[in-house]
Order: C-alpha cells, then sequence, then structure tokens
C-alpha cells in the first residue's frame, strides 16, 4: 500500500486551520455556516479513521488500528 504522508499532512493542517477559523467565530459569538463545521469535523474523523488504516506489519509500533474508528457526525 502507497500512502503519501506529506499529502496526508497538507490535508489535516488545511482541516484542522478550517477547524480553527470557525472555532474562533463561535468563541467570538460571530455567525458560522453550521454545515461548514459538520464537513470540516467529518474531514478530519475521516483522516484519522483513514490513518488509522495505515500499518507496517514488520513494525510493532506501528500496528494496523483499523479498530479505532470514530462515527461521523453525518453521514456522507
Amino acid at each position: 500500500m502507497n500512502f503519501s504522508m506529506n499529502g496526508f499532512r497538507e490535508r489535516l493542517s488545511s482541516d484542522v486551520s478550517s477547524l480553527r477559523n470557525i472555532t474562533s467565530l463561535i468563541i467570538s459569538e460571530k455567525h458560522y455556516d453550521h454545515e461548514e463545521l459538520v464537513e470540516v469535523v467529518d474531514a478530519l474523523i475521516q483522516h484519522s479513521n483513514m490513518l488509522n488504516c495505515v500499518y507496517d506489519s514488520d513494525n510493532p509500533d506501528f500496528k494496523d488500528m483499523s479498530d479505532v474508528y470514530v462515527e461521523y457526525l453525518m453521514e456522507e
């Protein structure tokens, strides 16, 4: 299995940045898009679930953790 750690980190940083921006709006009690919040949280959940499926069978410190699954806020 090929897995681009660079691509993953780039996407994760983008998702975390989006969540940070929405959270900032919530904290300051400004208007925010509820659907956008759900989309960002679900994207982070998806990436977490995906990363848990990446493993190296020769490395006991990098095992398959696909059993660690977070449910989405909204199913697609």
